[in-house]
């Protein structure tokens, strides 16, 4: 059962005896809406992340996005924590210079 269905089968039960149509219309509108916008700040994010190495890009998201320390990252990687860290440092000036020129992410 997906993420819908089981919002509306939840709306649905808390809603017995309302009129919850146009609630469940506002919120899967909202829904949809916030899906296309994770979509397109993904999207911006793969654009954004092709301006860094393929080593900066698997260590920015493994750390901000996995939530891994750079101790962690190194571990993994069989490499010493300075070199995870001058990576990423390296990988976030990349992207500071990518946004510098494409200010709205395109």
């Amino acid at each position: 059962m997906d993420i819908v269905a089981v919002v509306v089968a939840c709306l649905k039960n808390l809603c017995i005896g309302l009129e919850y149509s146009g609630l469940l219309a506002e919120f899967l509108a909202k829904m949809v809406e916030c899906g296309l916008e994770r979509d397109r700040l993904a999207a911006a994010l793969r654009e954004a992340l092709a301006y860094v190495t393929p080593t900066q890009a698997r260590r920015l998201c493994a750390y901000y996005l996995g939530g891994l320390t750079q101790q962690q990252i190194a571990d993994r990687e069989h490499v010493h924590n300075s070199n995870v860290c001058l990576s990423i440092r390296r990988g976030l000036c990349n992207l500071r210079r990518y946004y510098a020129y494409h200010p709205q992410g395109k």
